[in-house]
């Protein structure tokens, strides 16, 4: 895919986390029944516009926090992107123990 961010967008790619396995209990649920979506999520930075402010930290592969109501979904023919404003995005993620 080539595509290229404009007028202050971020081209992003969604990160999936492993979660850690549970006990091996059975709960019943209702058919249909989805877990709650999570308000934030973090993305890959893969491309910025070039009009976009320079934020300390934030690089190509970057890991940003983002609230996902604000990612933009582009779907057209074959090109499938997700892209947020650069002031949508909340902060930048590593993954480092505090001391």
């Amino acid at each position: 895919m080539n595509f290229k961010p404009f007028n202050r967008y971020v081209l992003v790619e969604a990160v999936e986390f492993t979660e850690p396995e549970e006990s091996n209990t059975s709960i019943l649920v209702p058919d249909g029944y989805a877990k709650p979506r999570q308000p934030y999520g973090v993305y890959r930075v893969l491309d910025v516009a070039l009009d976009c402010q320079k934020i300390d930290g934030i690089e190509m592969d970057s890991l940003v926090v983002v609230n996902e109501s604000m990612v933009e979904n582009i779907t057209t023919g074959p090109l499938n992107a997700q892209v947020i404003l650069e002031n949508h995005i909340l902060g930048l993620y590593e993954d480092k123990e505090p001391r």
